[in-house]
C-alpha cells in the first residue's frame, strides 16, 4: 500500500454550488444544493475517492471512471424493465437515496412528471448537464435521511445499503421519512459470490476476492452481506407487505443459454471494474500491499475471461409498505 494518499480540498465559490467538485458550469441551477462548503477528495492508486475513503466510510471511487461503471450498472438493471417494482400511485414526493450519477432519478422524474424527485448522494464529481424540472439533486449523507428536503415522502428508492454503518438506524429514519402508505424499495448486491461448483472454486481468485473483501469491510464496520438481512430489518422496522425479487448476474461469459451468455459478455468489463472498485479499501484493511492487490486483480481478469470458474452475483430487490 502506498505510504500516503494525496488529498485534494475543493472549496466552492459563493454562488451556491460549493462542495460539489468538478461541476460542468452549464449544470448550475436551482436543481442542485449542498450542505457543506468544502468537500475533500483523496487520490490513491490512480483513482479519485471521497475523503471518507481514508476512514473506510465510503469504499468506492468517485471519479469519471466510476461514473461510467454506475451508468453501465443502471443500464443492466433497468433496460427493458420497470423503474420500480413497488406498486406506486398518487406520488407527490420521491427520495432517491444513493443516486450515483442520477440516471434513475432523472428517468423516474420524466416518467412521473407530477412527482417531485429529490436525489441525494454523499458527493457529485460530475453533475448532469440537464435535469427535469421536477428533479433536484442534494449533496448530503444519505445514511441520515430524516429531514432531507424538509418533507415526508411517498416513496424511497435505495441502492447499496451495505455502505451504511447502522442499517437499523437507517430503517428507523426511513420509517420517519415516509408517509403512511408509502413504499421503500431497496436494490442490493448479495455477497458472498455464488459458485455453481463451490468445490472447484475453492482456490479460485474470485473466492479469494470474496472472502477477503467481506472480512476487510467488516473490520471497517461495513457489512457486505447485508442483503440476506434486509427482509428481517424491514419487518423489525415495522414495514408490511414485504416482497422480494432475485436475479443472478453471471460473472463472465460461461452460461450456455444464449440470452444468459450475452448478458455475461455484456457484464464482463463491468464486473472487472466493480470487483476492482470494491477491493482496494477492504484489502488495505487486511494489510495487503498495493502490489498484492494489483496482482489479485490481474489474475481475476484472467479468471473471468477464462470461463472455468462459474460464478455469479445475486441482485436482490426488496419493497415494503409503511402502514
Amino acid at each position: 500500500m502506498t505510504e500516503e494518499a494525496i488529498v485534494h480540498g475543493q472549496r466552492g465559490d459563493d454562488d451556491g454550488d460549493s462542495g460539489i467538485g468538478d461541476i460542468d458550469s452549464s449544470s448550475e441551477s436551482d436543481n442542485t444544493s449542498v450542505r457543506s462548503e468544502t468537500k475533500d477528495y483523496v487520490e490513491e492508486n490512480g483513482r479519485l475517492y471521497h475523503a471518507d475513503w481514508i476512514d473506510g466510510k465510503y469504499l468506492l471511487p468517485n471519479d469519471e471512471r466510476e461514473q461510467r461503471r454506475l451508468d453501465s450498472q443502471h443500464d443492466v438493471l433497468f433496460e427493458g424493465n420497470s423503474l420500480h417494482k413497488a406498486p406506486l400511485q398518487g406520488l407527490l414526493n420521491v427520495l432517491d437515496v444513493g443516486t450515483g450519477t442520477g440516471r434513475w432519478a432523472m428517468a423516474f422524474a420524466e416518467a412521473y412528471p407530477d412527482a417531485m424527485v429529490t436525489a441525494v448522494d454523499i458527493s457529485f464529481n460530475v453533475m448532469p448537464k440537464w435535469t427535469p424540472e421536477n428533479c433536484n439533486f442534494l449533496v448530503d449523507d444519505a445514511e441520515h435521511i430524516q429531514g432531507i428536503g424538509n418533507k415526508e415522502y411517498d416513496y424511497l428508492h435505495v441502492r447499496l445499503l451495505h455502505g451504511f454503518r447502522n442499517p437499523t438506524r437507517f430503517f428507523r429514519h426511513a420509517w420517519e421519512a415516509l408517509l403512511p402508505g408509502g413504499y421503500i424499495e431497496i436494490t442490493e448486491f448479495e455477497l458472498p459470490l455464488q459458485f455453481h461448483d463451490p468445490e472447484k472454486a475453492r482456490d479460485s481468485i474470485l473466492m479469494t476476492w470474496s472472502a477477503n473483501v467481506i472480512e476487510g469491510a467488516s473490520k471497517l464496520g461495513i457489512d457486505l452481506t447485508i442483503a440476506e438481512k434486509i427482509s428481517t430489518l424491514l419487518k423489525d422496522g415495522g414495514f408490511e407487505d414485504i416482497e422480494e425479487s432475485i436475479s443472478a448476474w453471471p460473472i463472465g461469459a460461461w452460461p450456455k443459454k444464449k440470452e444468459r451468455k450475452e448478458l455475461g459478455v455484456r457484464l464482463q468489463e463491468y464486473w472487472m471494474e466493480t470487483l476492482a472498485a470494491f477491493a482496494w479499501r477492504p484489502l488495505r484493511e487486511m494489510d495487503w500491499h498495493n502490489e498484492e492487490t494489483q496482482c489479485l486483480l490481474a489474475k481475476m481478469r484472467t479468471e473471468i475471461c477464462g470461463q472455468n470458474i462459474r460464478a455469479s452475483m445475486h441482485v436482490r430487490t426488496f419493497w415494503a409498505r409503511k402502514p
